[in-house]
């Protein structure tokens, strides 16, 4: 369990690391432990052996690398180079409510702790709205970008929205009836 003086070392990069498959249930409870507390350090797995069950969990962990042994220095550096990007201060982080967190470096959304797993449209939408704040982003502009080379149902912007906020798990979303949609957070949050 991870304590309460996890945030007095605060570790700028966290290694899991395993040779075979008895370690791996430790590491990855050890580092949802982790993500509970602590989700702008980056994490790098290292193991002996690609397996895909692995690679699941630690998406769901949203890990920055991901190494099979034996690996080059150079390897090593280029995932350390890559993870650290997630390493930025707290003011990449932009609170969309409760314990709920954007984070503007890494593109993710997590809530709890936990990365929110976003399709390519969904997510799409939400950098629009995040980019956009405090501006309502008109209906036009969101099917402009999100769909250029088709033309959408009337219901596919709704759609997302609705999926969005069941995905996050708060309702941060406002729709400006017969215009668009803007999103209900402190105007000082994404830098309005």
């Amino acid at each position: 369990m991870i304590t309460a003086s996890w945030h007095l070392a605060f570790p700028l990069l966290i290694f899991l690391a395993w040779g075979n498959c008895r370690l791996f249930v430790p590491n990855i409870v050890a580092g949802s432990h982790i993500r509970e507390k602590d989700f702008v350090t980056p994490i790098i797995a290292i193991a002996d052996y690609h397996d895909i069950d692995i690679l699941v969990s630690l998406v769901k962990l949203s890990t920055d690398g991901y190494l099979i042994k034996p690996f080059s220095v150079d390897e090593l550096i280029e995932a350390i180079k890559v993870a650290m990007k997630r390493n930025k201060p707290s003011e990449m982080l932009i609170p969309l409510g409760g314990d709920v967190f954007y984070n503007h470096a890494t593109r993710e959304i997590y809530s709890r702790g936990i990365p929110v797993v976003l399709g390519s449209k969904e997510h799409a939408l939400f950098r629009l709205l995040i980019e956009n704040h405090p501006r309502t982003t008109t209906k036009e502009e969101l099917v402009e970008k999100l769909w250029p080379m088709d033309t959408p149902s009337a219901s596919s912007i709704k759609n997302l929205i609705l999926r969005l906020r069941v995905k996050i798990g708060i309702d941060i979303f406002i729709t400006v009836r017969g215009v668009g949609y803007r999103l209900n957070i402190d105007d000082n949050a994404c830098g309005g």
